[in-house]
């Protein structure tokens, strides 16, 4: 890796810089690295505050803890919290508006109160920080490699050639693949999870001693963040770089010793493997999310499936509201505080019949054009959906980033036309409607989407927001609709005064109870949620989700619920649908898929997510790579390019639907052939 290199600074610093390289060494070498006396990292009493036109605000108060060097070190906690903050003042990053007291120590050397160049000098060398947002970390105008060339050449003293070899091994260590043709892409080239390798490899650039990590998966699809977390444990274990993984998610973050804070007031630790009930208590809000319960008992699939993935060494938990209000500023729910992860009562049973909404052979494809003289190619977004939605279903439509959820989810709403197929609601040709027709068809189906921000108009106040589709559809007087809004607030857990305010004035889970009110206002058949928690922490997720569920049961609604994280949806659904490259894979009762999985895609995807248990382990996800592009889309079975288990005929032939269970449905030839096998050796 190039350990010769020689630092800028060393010509100035060198016995230092050497004292402290022995010292790190020295610490690496323990077994037991959480036990290690001699700490990388060291925050004592630290409070940071900030000085604003309202007067000083403080955003840490009193933490301390410790890193010893070699470990992975969790820091999780909700939004707004403080976690990026110490990060930034341990990087020096914060802005001249901020106060820091306390001490924050480096390999024994105190950083608060260092003057600018000397972090500047440490920063990106013996320090590096891996931000949330690969986009916006790179420079969109300048090329990969040499974003990470430019890092080496800033702190060492050698020629450009030489960092381009150190960078090319760089890509290639972070799983980048042909690093030579890829050095020269620009950032807008690469998926979200290729640029956050870059990022990665970026930080590592000058083998830091430590490495902290905002938010590195947050943006990212579960099967994308199951290969970035492998990866850092990958490089920890092969470059022994200590990593502080800063997260909002307590699986991404699970589970070590566990240190509980309420704004950042250290409260408690624990130890892995120890049981301590310090971090089982603190734990315990956030773990709930992924494990499927029913009538106040987690299922014993869920809980046999609770297998943690390779974990940090210890985590930090992190709670901003020490008053202990709910956590997104809304009130208490009917089933408890709403910051806690409730578990939801057995949703009502599904009356059979004709099913509401109906969609066969559903086909989406966009023309790209390559030139000014045409060549343009087919973009297959959707390729022959099928589906269908009963009156007061939940059915679910989960797949990774790429794989069509939205565009079916925007063709159903009519926001977009379909390429071929038809679409059938309540009995009515949903593609053939117009005018007035069409009017009654969105005021019966409405949706709610990923982002709650950028869904409600900033300049509104919440009340105009809510009201909008009830003046809209001419619903009402003008009192009946004033009314029915603070009747849909006080349903969604918000308070009726909160209609005054604007948008920027509330939280995120706040603003996405709004969008639901707001979907609810005209009295809708069907929900259609593209994404409606991803973008919120999860103790909100679980608040919203809490909510889907109570409105679903009290109200009779189906709702088309689109995801990427199948441990949300576990949560909410009585069906699933798997999406993948614009087809429909899998498809059953969520009972049905997540006790037994049939495509290799499915088994990926709940392999591939993060599992809150300490104690036990598993192996890494055997998905690998990222989905095709829709462009050209493989041959025969689509996922045949990441299947473990393809064979010849999956190059060929695509797989037709084979049926495995009542209503438990799968396009996949090895697992027809086994059931085939299976059905002939059965007495």
């Amino acid at each position: 890796m190039d350990r010769d290199l020689p630092r800028r600074r060393d010509r100035d610093h060198g016995p230092r810089v050497q004292l402290l390289r022995r010292r790190a060494a020295g610490a690496i070498g323990s077994t037991r690295r959480h036990a290690m006396s001699d700490a990388i990292l060291t925050l004592e009493h630290v409070d940071v505050g900030f000085d604003t036109d309202d007067g000083s605000v403080s955003a840490v108060s009193d933490v301390s803890l410790s890193v010893a060097a070699g470990e992975i070190f969790g820091l999780v906690g909700e939004s707004g919290c403080g976690k990026t903050t110490l990060a930034m003042a341990t990087m020096g990053l914060l802005p001249v508006s901020a106060t820091v007291n306390g001490s924050v120590r480096f390999q024994g050397r105190e950083l608060v109160g260092v003057p600018p160049e000397d972090l500047r000098r440490l920063r990106g060398d013996r320090i590096s920080m891996v931000f949330q947002d690969p986009m916006t970390s790179l420079d969109p105008a300048f090329p990969i490699g040499e974003q990470i060339a430019e890092t080496i050449t800033a702190h060492r003293d050698v020629q450009r050639s030489r960092a381009r070899d150190r960078a090319l091994a760089l890509l290639a260590d972070v799983g980048i693949p042909e690093p030579e043709r890829r050095y020269g892409d620009a950032p807008h080239r690469l998926s979200g999870g290729m640029r956050q390798r870059v990022v990665i490899a970026t930080a590592l650039a000058n083998e830091p001693a430590l490495m902290l990590a905002d938010e590195p998966t947050t943006a990212l699809d579960v099967t994308i963040q199951s290969q970035i977390l492998d990866l850092l444990r990958d490089l920890r274990q092969r470059l022994r770089t200590t990593i502080v993984l800063i997260t909002h998610d307590l699986h991404a973050g699970a589970a070590g010793r566990a240190p509980d804070a309420a704004s950042g007031a250290r409260l408690a630790s624990g130890d892995p493997g120890t049981g301590a009930e310090p971090h089982r208590a603190s734990a315990r809000v956030s773990v709930r999310i992924a494990m499927s319960a029913r009538d106040g008992r987690v299922h014993d699939r869920a809980a046999a499936r609770a297998r943690e993935r390779g974990s940090p060494d210890r985590v930090l938990v992190v709670r901003g509201d020490a008053r202990g209000g709910p956590a997104d500023g809304g009130r208490e729910g009917r089933r408890g505080v709403s910051g806690q992860v409730m578990v939801s009562e057995e949703a009502a049973p599904v009356h059979p019949g004709a099913p509401i909404l109906q969609v066969t052979g559903l086909v989406k494809h966009f023309s790209t054009d390559r030139g000014l003289f045409g060549g343009g190619a087919k973009l297959h977004a959707v390729d022959g959906v099928d589906l269908e939605i009963f009156p007061g279903e939940v059915l679910a439509v989960v797949g990774e980033s790429g794989s069509g959820k939205s565009t079916l989810a925007r063709c159903i709403l009519r926001l977009i036309d379909p390429t071929a197929g038809r679409i059938v609601f309540d009995g009515q040709d949903v593609l053939a409607l117009k005018g007035r027709r069409l009017a009654g068809f969105r005021q019966q189906v409405q949706p709610v989407f990923q982002d709650p921000f950028s869904s409600i108009d900033p300049r509104w106040r919440v009340g105009t927001s809510v009201a909008e589709a009830l003046d809209a559809f001419a619903i009402g007087t003008k009192a009946e609709r004033r009314a029915r809004v603070l009747d849909l607030l006080d349903r969604v857990g918000l308070d009726p005064s909160l209609a005054g305010r604007r948008p920027h004035e509330l939280s995120g889970g706040q603003r996405q109870r709004v969008g639901i009110a707001a979907a609810l206002a005209p009295s809708p058949r069907l929900i259609v949620g593209d994404e409606p928690v991803s973008a919120l922490d999860v103790s909100v997720q679980a608040q919203v989700l809490n909510l889907l569920a109570d409105l679903q049961r009290d109200l009779r609604l189906a709702i088309l619920f689109v995801a990427h994280d199948l441990a949300v949806v576990e949560h909410i659904s009585h069906r699933v649908a798997v999406m993948y490259l614009g087809k429909i894979v899998e498809t059953g009762p969520t009972d049905a898929v997540f006790r037994d999985p049939r495509h290799p895609y499915t088994k990926a995807l709940l392999e591939a997510i993060p599992r809150p248990d300490p104690d036990r382990r598993m192996e890494g996800s055997a998905l690998h790579g990222e989905i095709p592009s829709p462009i050209a889309p493989p041959s025969g079975c689509r996922f045949r390019t990441r299947c473990p288990v393809a064979t010849g005929r999956c190059v060929t032939e695509e797989p037709e639907m084979t049926a495995f269970g009542v209503g438990h449905t799968a396009a996949c030839h090895v697992a027809r052939a086994e059931q085939q096998q299976d059905d002939h050796h059965r007495p």
